[in-house]
């Protein structure tokens, strides 16, 4: 007979559960724990006003080439004026910050039930270091997480394993009991480049097909049916 599945609408941390299925679970941000594409795109237009002759999309801003911000700015405006308009940027992006709760349905959830059994957690996102410490802080999460690393902290970003490859010496994770959580192409090839497994966090991604088409260890549509998944290991197959 099958153990019963968690009920994650009231979920009870003391029942008893087989050892979870990892003992270290990364996280991407943006698309993954926060839904951040509206008051990114705008973050972004406000910071180019002036220099582009209409708004970008949502689509459009997640498209943009660039490995950094100053990098993805540099397309628009002048070499001169990103400084500025990376100051431009941070100011939207904190004043319009609580304008709605960005926190995925379910991710605290998620969060606690595996800190409760002593999954190591920690975060690996492409965002500059000002945007992840503004938004892990205000959306109440930061305190999840033992180690944040950001595009501030690598030099080569996602997929090269670099920044997947620095969070794991911080939590001294181990590959073979490792998964990394995201919503784009990259995280998935970023998880193979670094030898560890890949979840794609299908509640968030605008990018379905291509992350279908490079078939991750593990695919979920919301984070409820990963916080089953990730505490009943026999669900995970080698």
């Amino acid at each position: 007979m099958a153990p019963p599945l968690l009920d994650v609408d009231h979920p009870n941390l003391e029942a008893p559960f087989p050892q979870v299925a990892f003992r270290w679970i990364i996280f991407d941000m943006d698309g993954t724990l926060v839904d951040l594409f509206s008051l990114i795109a705008k973050s972004f237009n406000y910071a180019v006003d002036g220099f582009v002759r209409k708004p970008l999309s949502i689509k459009e801003g997640l498209s943009i080439p660039g490995g950094t911000l100053d990098e993805q700015l540099a397309n628009y405006v002048p070499r001169s004026f990103v400084p500025e308009a990376v100051v431009r940027y941070h100011a939207h992006y904190v004043q319009h910050f609580d304008d709605e709760d960005i926190v995925y349905p379910g991710i605290r959830r998620l969060l606690t039930a595996l800190r409760e059994r002593g999954v190591k957690l920690a975060v690996y996102t492409g965002a500059d270091k000002e945007s992840a410490d503004q938004t892990l802080s205000r959306s109440g999460l930061s305190h999840f997480f033992e180690t944040v690393v950001t595009g501030s902290d690598v030099t080569r970003p996602k997929p090269d394993p670099e920044g997947l490859m620095i969070t794991m010496k911080a939590i001294d994770a181990h590959p073979a009991h490792t998964v990394y959580f995201g919503d784009r192409p990259n995280d998935v090839k970023a998880s193979r480049a670094t030898g560890i497994r890949s979840a794609a966090a299908g509640w968030g991604s605008m990018h379905l097909d291509e992350l279908d088409g490079l078939n991750p260890e593990l695919f979920f549509d919301d984070p409820s049916a990963a916080l089953r998944c990730c505490l009943r290991p026999h669900l995970i197959h080698d």
